[in-house]
């Protein structure tokens, strides 16, 4: 029996996905046996110099599912052009590294690098594009403040969540 990769039933939403260390790399590639799975309302930040930013492979159009075969597709070097082509992403936006309070895109030759936490800042600039530019997700990000959701897991003008144990 052949080994295929490939998820099913996949919702993407809010999400920001960057390149970063790996130059050339596809910012999102997703393998599906199912037309049901979908991506919306993310922020993308190809790397200009990847022969394509964006890979979507599932069923034929004409398949609800298909768990028998790989599935196939196309690479799409635009947002645009991966949208027109399979309707995925419509409401989703290009962001760069400067959406984020301070956040520099990774070094490509210094892999090994260790970045220490109180250098960074992932919150959003109030003026990035990626404020209000998410969906409604219920009981994930209900308390949004503005017009809708921010993309990411931080919402700007709200406290930043706290992981872990508390005292």
């Amino acid at each position: 029996m052949a080994e295929y990769t490939g998820g099913s039933n996949i919702h993407l939403r809010n999400n920001l996905i960057l390149t970063g260390w790996q130059p050339s790399e596809a910012v999102f590639a997703m393998a599906t046996f199912t037309n049901y799975t979908s991506s919306d309302y993310n922020g993308f930040r190809p790397d200009p110099a990847a022969p394509y930013s964006f890979r979507w492979k599932s069923p034929p159009s004409s398949t609800l599912k298909d768990y028998t075969k790989p599935p196939t597709g196309s690479d799409y070097k635009t947002l645009a052009e991966y949208n027109q082509a399979t309707g995925q992403d419509k409401h989703s936006i290009l962001i760069d590294y400067d959406s984020f309070v301070k956040v520099k895109r990774p070094d490509v030759w210094g892999i090994l690098h260790i970045y220490k936490d109180k250098d960074l800042d992932f919150q959003l600039r109030p003026t990035s594009p990626a404020v209000d530019a998410g969906c409604i997700l219920p009981n994930v990000n209900d308390g949004f403040v503005g017009k809708a959701p921010d993309l990411g897991a931080l919402e700007v003008g709200q406290p930043l969540p706290i992981y872990g144990p508390r005292r």
